[in-house]
């Protein structure tokens, strides 16, 4: 195990084997998402994407939750700035949850204790969703006169579909952990305590699969809804006719065929 050598003191990075586990680190404020933290996050997952030997992402939070949302601390001093200081402010920090979004690693959130406001949209944004039983989620954006932010209108709608996207951010509905693996913001739920194990396991089990054919998988899963289904197909056949060129298909098709003599004799 070691640390990420460009590690920001709100984020920190541990790689352990081939996944890059990053954990946000202001447990005092239960992770609340500030300048720093979104520099910390973004700079995290162009570390991983760098770092040939990490095959999967990990995201957890110190303490007692995943993400409380934005440092309201921070929100005030942000309303002091002038228009364009802050619409430049505000691109700089979003830019970590498309980040996220467009890693081309597969990403697992874990998230537990209170997931709130942008800690959603961060969760919301990664591959699959994690969440120890217990786990609340909030969306008081309208309720602090904002609009929700941090992408979350975006890959909230993609996990909920719309109408459920609207219910949830329109009335700042307040949902624990089972309402959430409904409507399919979260994928798994586990005991308290395993969080982590879990967690750690389907990242594992991602990092075992084909690199290239998983980044091709998950970049077209992001853009589908833009095309058609002629260009979807063409997509595939392009990207297709790159990765049966690559000896890792034909060694995969190897092993699976031997898999299945095994079993049929």
């Amino acid at each position: 195990m070691k640390q990420n050598d460009t590690e920001c003191g709100a984020v920190v990075t541990e790689y352990q084997g081939n996944i890059a586990h990053i954990q946000f680190n202001r447990p005092e404020t239960l992770n609340a998402v500030n300048g720093e933290f979104c520099k910390g996050l973004q700079q995290a997952i162009l570390a991983a994407e760098c770092e040939d030997s990490v095959k999967a992402v990990l995201l957890s939070g110190r303490g007692r939750a995943f993400c409380a949302g934005g440092d309201l601390n921070a929100i005030k001093r942000l309303c002091d700035m002038h228009a364009e200081q802050l619409h430049a402010r505000l691109t700089k920090d979003f830019a970590a949850v498309q980040q996220v979004y467009n890693c081309t690693k597969p990403t697992v959130a874990a998230v537990h204790g209170a997931v709130v406001g942008g800690g959603t949209g961060i969760a919301a944004a990664c591959d699959f969703v994690i969440a120890e039983e217990g786990t609340k989620f909030a969306f008081p954006f309208l309720d602090l006169g904002i609009i929700p932010d941090m992408c979350i209108i975006y890959v909230l709608s993609q996990r909920t579909g719309l109408q459920a996207a609207r219910r949830l951010l329109l009335r700042g509905t307040r949902i624990k952990a089972d309402e959430a693996r409904r409507l399919g913001l979260v994928d798994e739920i586990c005991q308290t305590g395993s969080l982590l194990t879990a967690a750690m396991a389907l990242a594992e089990e991602l990092a075992g699969k084909a690199g290239p054919a998983l980044s091709f998988a998950k970049q077209h899963l992001n853009q589908v809804s833009q095309y058609t289904f002629a260009e979807s197909m063409e997509k595939e056949i392009l990207r297709q006719s790159l990765l049966w060129k690559t000896s890792e298909v034909r060694q995969r098709c190897d092993a699976m065929l031997k898999s299945l003599a095994k079993k049929q004799a």
